[in-house]
């Protein structure tokens, strides 16, 4: 021993902090053919999702089509914006 007494206190400490929690969205843009031939038509799914516990409000996806592939229609009010790009419809509440 080197002749020192441990001392043990105890105090309670409050601790106030704003939390923040980002949305964490995860993307998937997944064709219904893994292989097609020029000039055929291939439809894409747009799948997204929250993982995180905050709400993804006012959320707009731009989906990039593939090289080589011509954006043809949209479904359930998805649009075409411009250069390859399509907006896919996405659900205005919470997106979990």
């Amino acid at each position: 021993s080197d002749g020192t007494t441990p001392v043990t206190t105890s105090k309670a400490v409050t601790v106030i902090a704003d939390i923040i929690v980002d949305p964490v969205l995860q993307i998937a843009l997944t064709p219904d053919e893994s292989e097609i031939d020029s000039g055929e038509e291939v439809q894409y799914t747009v799948d997204y999702r929250n993982l995180a516990p905050a709400d993804a409000e006012d959320l707009q996806i731009v989906a990039l089509l593939p090289e080589n592939v011509m954006f043809v229609e949209a479904t359930h009010g998805g649009v075409f914006v411009s250069n390859g790009r399509a907006r896919p419809p996405v659900a205005t509440r919470g997106s979990r």
